[in-house]
């Protein structure tokens, strides 16, 4: 699965400096955007990273842009919603433009710029090279941009391992693009793409033969622009110097990735691990003027995330004060990057605010600010609008999404105590109560002894009755030389303080489970606790150490377990209920608020057995189902969801959906998802590139919620409301708006709808008049009584196959010439005599038998019975399925009611045979039955 990989500060300089280039005029920004996205693709693939299409694509480079634009122009161009480190390099690239450089300089050192600047030279040369030799079909943007993707594809997919613009020679080039073109997958999943480069790839290879080879090729360097900064690097002594620095740089920096212990790192080792000769006043100048490195102490160093909280002078809440102005900016913020929320997830938290706000102004609230007014006065309105009862209906409607924005922006102001999370939460439950079972253990035993005997004599479990209670005391006898006296029912209450008890059997704590397996297993719910675990669920607990406890063969379930957890933990560390432990007494089980806190934070879809796997503590069962049966989570594909508020749309971007859907009804009355879909991607790129995340499937389904009342959706249809179509009806429609089409027309349409084809439902209102076409029955008439009359001349019988009759010249005019297709329709539809009896119809074939409406034969099997009982061959069941496929009388190699045709085949035959045997010469002879 594809990890969200976030932008270093080197990938982030490298995006300012391409943002600078535009705003300066030194480069086109489609250029531009080209250029930069194959770099930190380059780049990725160079540090061993496995990247998917979406990483660093086009379009999210330009999306990125926008974002560094807003800040680089202070709001005045550009879309808010940058990341903290955009924040950070926006401002170093104004305010400390030595450090940034010494960033922007690594930066294009670790991409080897030079060279991939030359690839693109190759690039830009077969762009060149287009434009003087025009071609009329495509635009040169056009054939460079599909060499572009199918380059990416051959990589992407070990055909080549280098781009089309890094080959030697044409000879190379055209052994993996004939691979490519090739392939049948490819060209069904690419279809524009391939088609393209049916033209593009030979314009490619005419361009190399024209060429010099590459190694003869002198492509001069292409220097890193740093014009309008000043400070240009003129001198070589300063180059020297500057790549010293920025080796060490580099060094250092690689060391802050693997080594970022927060407890901090000597300046000895990290000498050490530089190398001998390394200057160390250089190293110590570097550390203490980068934003990665955190000095602790004299000598010493750390690189850790958490490093401030051991200094902690640092630490401080992100607190938003009450008179404090809040922008939609400081909240996503908030989200991203203390939240460590998804970037798609902060951006519908922060949307769902502003729609928020539209509410409060539409209902004449006498404030309706939440974003850019005092957080007190925002904290009264979000507390106003969560008592609106219409409000919570709305809410509803959304899935909680406000609630769920509001219960952040007040988290970011510290200013969600309990009462106010009760006030905002719109589903109350009644929680159970820990275990407080008081008991006060005898001490005239010795408890040591008890469970030593219970463990020689009992480990299997003992009952208490009086022969184990007698047996009990022989053992103790026998091991510790000592006489017990205690009753049997005084003895019970001792042992009971001395083993774990599971189905009224007592065993001893030991012969369950070893001491070494014990220590994992207390160690294990431990360390759950302290990663922020509220609860721990016994059957999670028995799931997840399954392996541990491979070898512990008495412990026999997680209702075990959990009596076992409570004989061996620690005193008073812990709370038991029913199903899970504790740490907290009065603790507050919300699964979905935990499940849907993954989704949001992951951003993305999710496997369910990834899910399963994270959040381990919580039973799989329970899981499973409050993801399949809360609306807030939609499914994506098979056995992968995602949390509805990663998914991104305006309101006018639903409004254009709405539009292209009704477009479709006014004209067939129902819509298509697949059409529909199709038409969104050409027609609104930037909502498809929000959403990469999600398939058609997945988009599908959150469209059909924020649709909800004003469109229905069955599967792949869409009507109105009112409006309920079966795929029956959908293809009785199809062929109803359609007064002529063809059988590929209606093979598409089946694998649109992901149906069979209904053809009785096509029947109703058209005629099929040959194997290529249907046409609506108003555009045909029959004369049915002479049609009749022509077919009854084929009867000898009371059958006929339909594919006997082989001669159409005898049948009426009709304007479309006679073939089996229409006689197969004319009668399914219209005949006065006959019947058509088949297994169903087929886009391919016409089989079954024409028999007589009156006749004696009524159902298809007693047809298959008769024609199979007049054929030659053993009536076995692989041999009469073929014989009845091989005469057309099925349309395809199954027949579920064969075994019963068979049995009446070998019936008509025997009574053939008797009758044979009593009509000898025209002799009656007796006949003896046995």
């Amino acid at each position: 699965m594809t990890v969200r990989i976030g932008w270093d500060e080197y990938e982030v300089a490298l995006l300012i400096d391409a943002c600078n280039r535009i705003r300066d005029n030194k480069i086109d920004k489609a250029e531009c955007v080209h250029k930069l996205s194959n770099l930190l693709r380059q780049r990725a693939k160079a540090n061993g990273i496995n990247i998917d299409e979406v990483f660093r694509n086009e379009n999210g480079i330009a999306l990125q842009m926008t974002k560094m634009e807003y800040l680089l122009t202070d709001g005045k161009k550009g879309l808010p919603g940058a990341s903290k480190l955009y924040i950070e390099m926006a401002k170093m690239s104004k305010l400390n433009s030595d450090e940034f450089e010494k960033i922007l300089i690594l930066a294009k050192e670790q991409i080897g710029y030079k060279e991939a600047m030359n690839n693109m030279n190759t690039r830009e040369k077969f762009i060149q090279w287009l434009s003087s030799n025009p071609i009329s079909k495509y635009s040169s943007n056009t054939i460079v941009n599909a060499l572009d993707e199918g380059s990416e594809y051959c990589c992407s997919r070990s055909l080549s391992k280098v781009s089309f613009w890094d080959m030697n020679n044409k000879n190379e080039f055209i052994t993996v693009a004939s691979k490519l073109l090739g392939m049948k997958i490819y060209r069904l999943m690419h279809k524009k793409t391939a088609i393209v480069l049916d033209k593009a790839v030979p314009l490619y290879k005419k361009f190399l033969q024209q060429s010099e080879k590459r190694s003869g090729i002198k492509i001069p360097d292409v220097e890193i622009s740093t014009e309008g900064s000043g400070d240009n690097v003129e001198a070589k002594d300063n180059q020297s110097s500057d790549s010293k620095y920025s080796q060490i740089y580099q060094k250092l920096y690689y060391i802050s990735k693997v080594y970022d212990d927060p407890n901090g790192m000597t300046l000895e080792k990290i000498m050490s691990m530089l190398g001998n000769g390394t200057d160390e006043e250089l190293v110590i100048s570097i550390l203490n003027d980068v934003s990665w490195a955190t000095k602790l102490a004299d000598d010493i160093y750390s690189f850790g995330k958490n490093a401030n909280s051991v200094l902690r002078e640092q630490v401080q809440p992100y607190k938003i004060e009450e008179k404090d102005i809040v922008t939609d900016g400081q909240f996503f913020d908030f989200l991203y990057n203390y939240e460590k929320m998804a970037e798609a997830s902060c951006r519908s938290y922060v949307s769902a605010i502003r729609t928020a706000e539209e509410y409060a102004k539409n209902h004449n609230y006498a404030s309706h600010m939440i974003y850019d007014c005092g957080f007190e006065d925002a904290s009264t309105l979000i507390r106003e609008l969560m008592g609106d009862n219409e409000f919570l209906e709305f809410n509803a409607k959304q899935h909680n999404r406000f609630r769920a924005a509001f219960k952040k922006y007040l988290k970011m102001g510290g200013q969600l105590p309990a009462k106010e999370r009760k006030s905002l939460s719109v589903k109350k439950t009644s929680l159970p109560v820990a275990n407080e079972i008081e008991k006060v253990q005898p001490k005239d035993f010795d408890k040591s002894k008890f469970e030593i005997t219970l463990l020689r004599r009992y480990r299997n479990g003992m009952q208490f009755d009086s022969i184990d209670f007698e047996n009990f005391r022989e053992m103790y006898d026998a091991l510790f030389d000592e006489t017990l006296t205690f009753d049997d029912e005084a003895l019970e209450e001792r042992l009971r303080y001395c083993g774990v008890l599971y189905k009224d059997r007592l065993f001893p704590a030991e012969g369950i489970i070893d001491n070494n397996t014990k220590e994992t297993l207390f160690a294990y719910i431990d360390n759950c606790f302290s990663t922020g675990k509220s609860v721990l669920y016994y059957k999670a607990i028995y799931q997840d150490l399954s392996d541990a406890f491979a070898s512990c063969f008495t412990l026999a379930d997680e209702k075990m377990l959990k009596a076992y957890i409570e004989y061996s933990a620690e005193k008073d560390k812990y709370y038991y209920f029913s199903d899970y432990m504790s740490v907290d007494r009065n603790v507050k089980i919300d699964h979905t608020e935990e499940i849907e806190e993954y989704f949001l934070s992951a951003g993305k879809p999710m496997r369910l057995d990834d899910v399963f796997s994270t959040l381990s503590h919580i039973p799989q069962e329970r899981v499973d189902r409050i993801i399949k049966t809360d609306s807030r989570f939609l499914r994506n594909s098979k056995g992968e969801y995602f949390h509805t508020d990663i998914f991104e749309i305006t309101d006018d971007e639903l409004e254009n959906i709405a539009e292209i859907i009704e477009g479709f009804i006014s004209e067939d009355e129902y819509a298509i998802w697949t059409n529909v879909w199709n038409m969104i991607q050409d027609k609104f790129p930037l909502f498809v590139e929000n959403n990469l995340y999600l398939s058609g499937l997945g988009i599908r389904n959150a469209i059909e919620q924020r649709f909800s009342g004003r469109f229905r959706f069955e599967g792949a249809v869409i009507s109105l409301p009112k409006d309920s179509f079966s795929m029956r009806d959908v293809y009785q429609l199809y062929a109803k708006h359609h007064a002529e089409f063809t059988a590929d027309e209606i093979y598409i349409l089946s694998k649109e709808l992901d149906t069979v084809i209904y053809f009785d439902a096509l029947s109703e209102v058209s005629v099929r008049v040959s194997h290529d076409l249907f046409v609506s029955k108003k555009r045909i008439n029959f004369d049915v009584d002479s049609v009749d009359k022509v077919i009854e001349s084929f009867m000898s019988k009371d059958y006929i196959r339909i594919r006997e009759i082989d001669s159409f010249l005898a049948f009426p005019s009709v304007g479309y010439e006679w073939n089996e297709y229409m006689l197969e329709s004319f009668l399914i539809s219209y005949s006065k005599k006959f019947v058509l009896l088949n297994n169903g119809q087929s886009l391919h074939n016409v089989a079954g038998a024409i028999v007589k409406k009156d006749g004696k034969i009524k159902e298809f099997e007693d047809a298959c019975a008769a024609v199979l009982s007049e054929s030659r061959i053993e009536l076995k069941k692989s041999e009469a399925l073929n014989y009845l496929a091989d005469v057309n009388m099925i349309t395809r190699r199954s027949y579920k009611d064969l075994d019963t045709a068979m049995r009446k085949a070998t019936q008509i035959r025997n009574r053939k045979e008797l009758t044979g045997c009593m009509h000898t010469n025209g002799i009656v002879l007796p006949v003896v039955i046995y």
